[in-house]
């Protein structure tokens, strides 16, 4: 790491002293990207940081893992198509997309930091929190406390949504 890092990090920085922290083992993929995973029953998610230094918003996605697929190998490789989805085109009816998604509409208005995400061209599902930093960078403290709310919130709703799904087949 060079000196001009050291006095300045950069957002994806602290996040892996936050992972380092919490002796999470995560995959940096770029400056701008680290990838890392959770396992809190009965959810299994994919942790996705982003920097939008365009937006200085560094953005954290949470993916909660289809465990009735198979892992495609370590963190990051082969996950993102195991995220749980709710699509036409993996099986669900119309009405069970409909539902879900009034559901995701119901969580989003309740919920006060992030949002749930559904895309329409394949169904993924994942919850979403996005961290301005304008004219200062993240602070352990605050990415930890987003780490924990995704968390919480991921495990609460997401088996909702597969019960929901399960129930009205």
């Amino acid at each position: 790491m060079n000196v001009i890092r050291l006095l300045f990090p950069q957002p994806t920085d602290i996040v892996a002293q936050t992972l380092a922290k919490r002796s999470w083992r995560f995959l940096r993929v770029s400056d701008t990207m680290i990838i890392t995973g959770a396992v809190i029953p009965p959810s299994r998610c994919l942790i996705v940081f982003t920097d939008d230094q365009k937006r200085k918003t560094l953005c954290i996605f949470f993916f909660d893992l289809d465990t009735a697929r198979e892992d495609t190998g370590p963190i990051g490789q082969g996950f993102l198509q195991a995220n749980f989805k709710v699509h036409e085109n993996e099986g669900h009816t119309q009405e069970q997309v409909n539902k879900v998604c009034e559901r995701l509409m119901a969580e989003n208005f309740r919920i006060l930091l992030g949002r749930f995400e559904r895309d329409p061209e394949d169904g993924e599902i994942r919850f979403s929190i996005a961290l301005p930093y304008r004219n200062r960078r993240p602070t352990v403290a605050q990415i930890d406390w987003c780490i924990n709310m995704g968390l919480e919130t991921v495990t609460r709703v997401m088996p909702q949504i597969r019960h929901l799904v399960e129930r009205s087949w």
